[in-house]
């Protein structure tokens, strides 16, 4: 429903030269300044400006932010999503663990992708050994935040019989034969939305200890799409969410 109430949002501005749209570009640009609050206490003013043109310049992210897809919500829940996380691991003020379940619920509103976000969480926080930091009952916070922000989604599969999980579940897994060329093609993809030289510079990046999340949640829905090609086809922007952590990922 997010891409709807995104040009509900902007219905009155239709008669002036169709710019209902302006309210889901605006959310798309506000990625930038999400990832301004993230990277601004780790890198460079000048590292950062060079992260925004290549965002700007990826076809998805950028140019790609003007069509009007679920993808484009979805980026910025996922990334207002890892803000609000890593602030509730750093400070654990129990404000920025339900903040977190309203930005998952909300992304899960634009796109089911954000259920991704979970298992990334999980891998950084087991493999970075960053147990010690959460505070448990934020995390029932999360959850029953998370719950009632997605509750549209969940009222309307409870109405119509789960019509769009299993849409979903069967729409990346349902092939019992396998092609190889659902896997090249994903992997050919995904060079070329990064850019070739972009991806090559984040596959050898090596970022300092505290920027370690980079990985999991840039590389992380890449692989999982990569796992999922050896079942189905995959369509090259469904990882989409990881790009502008990858992104950052080739600065260093």
């Amino acid at each position: 429903p997010m891409v709807s109430w995104l040009f509900y949002l902007g219905g009155f501005l239709e008669p002036f030269l169709h710019s209902v749209r302006w309210p889901a570009v605006i959310l798309g640009h506000l990625v930038l300044g999400v990832w301004y609050l993230i990277l601004k206490d780790s890198i460079s003013l000048e590292k950062y400006r060079t992260w925004i043109w290549l965002v700007l310049f990826s076809p998805l992210l950028g140019f790609g932010s003007i069509i009007i897809t679920p993808d484009l919500p979805v980026v910025f829940f996922w990334s207002l999503s890892l803000a609000l996380a890593l602030k509730a691991l750093n400070t654990k003020a129990l404000h920025f663990y339900a903040l977190l379940g309203a930005a998952l619920g909300l992304g899960f509103c634009a796109k089911y992708h954000i259920v991704l976000f979970i298992p990334c969480l999980l891998l950084y926080i087991f493999a970075e050994n960053k147990w010690k930091e959460i505070r448990w009952n934020g995390v029932l916070s999360t959850i029953v935040t998370g719950l009632i922000f997605c509750l549209p989604v969940i009222l309307w599969n409870v109405q119509n019989g789960f019509a769009s999980f299993e849409f979903q579940l069967k729409h990346g897994l349902e092939k019992s034969s396998y092609n190889i060329e659902w896997t090249t093609s994903y992997i050919i993809g995904q060079i070329l939305l990064l850019f070739p030289l972009m991806f090559w510079a984040a596959l050898r990046a090596h970022t300092p200890k505290d920027l370690r999340w980079m990985y999991y949640f840039g590389w992380g829905p890449i692989l999982f799409f990569l796992l999922t090609s050896f079942r189905a086809s995959t369509e090259a922007n469904w990882p989409i969410v990881g790009y502008p952590a990858v992104l950052a990922l080739a600065l260093f």
